[in-house]
């Protein structure tokens, strides 16, 4: 399997079908482990005993619902139905909780970008209202509950 998202060819057949929170759940852990296993990697220029070389950085790739999606092979609209169904409900609610607890954990280490992650998990919301005073602005940052439809 390739390492860019766009090369992992579906193992589950064209529009995946599953029929129950098992194969639904391992399908979904097939892309964790594939994620886990395929860490991005950035060049950084290192001095090594004086000399510049080209090093080589792994970085840990995040869950994300639009990448377990195209692993899938399904739309995010197909997988928010798959919530309601009363077959899937459990291992979505299994995988929801897998990404918003890789995404959270990775950025509370520093291994991702907090402020990122922080809106994408609908930790930080920012209001801007007109204070009635010529035009100044006021913002307010409104602290909300996990977003499962923040992907």
């Amino acid at each position: 399997m390739g390492k860019h998202i766009w090369n992992r060819k579906s193992t589950k057949g064209n529009k995946a079908i599953f029929n129950s929170a098992e194969s639904l759940w391992r399908a979904a852990c097939e892309y964790f482990e594939w994620a886990t296993e395929n860490p991005l990697i950035e060049e950084k220029p290192m001095s090594i005993g004086g000399e510049l070389v080209m090093a080589q950085v792994r970085k840990p790739r995040v869950f994300t619902f639009a990448a377990l999606c195209l692993d899938l092979d399904v739309n995010y609209s197909t997988y928010k139905r798959w919530r309601e169904d009363e077959t899937l409900a459990e291992a979505c609610e299994w995988i929801d909780n897998v990404i918003y607890t890789q995404k959270f954990e990775g950025a509370a280490a520093g291994l991702f970008n907090a402020g990122i992650i922080s809106r994408d998990l609908g930790l930080d919301r920012y209001t801007e209202e007109d204070s009635g005073n010529g035009g100044d602005i006021e913002i307010r940052v409104v602290r909300v509950s996990k977003n499962k439809d923040a992907d």
